[in-house]
């Protein structure tokens, strides 16, 4: 996928974010953090971005624990790993 390409999908995504929520974008690294949620959503997305393998994504927040992060990263893990590159 091009680089339009991946503006219309990041088009989509802040259209979609509510009132309270915002999408902040530097380079290919991308952020959507709340202001009813401590957690916060980075990802990053290569040029080739349409393959499960460019895509970084990570849930963050300042006030979870050890535990709770390790859930959210198999979380993550589990539906990176359900992504079919053959789909769009």
């Amino acid at each position: 996928m091009d680089e339009n390409s991946l503006d219309l999908e990041i088009e989509l995504i802040e259209s979609s974010l509510l009132p309270s929520e915002r999408l902040n974008r530097d380079g290919d690294s991308f952020e959507i953090s709340s202001d009813d949620s401590k957690l916060v959503i980075q990802f990053r997305a290569a040029s080739s971005y349409s393959a499960k393998e460019a895509v970084y994504l990570d849930i963050k927040g300042s006030e979870i624990g050890r535990e709770e992060a390790e859930g959210w990263n198999q979380w993550v893990t589990a539906r990176i790993s359900d992504w079919d590159n053959t789909e769009e």
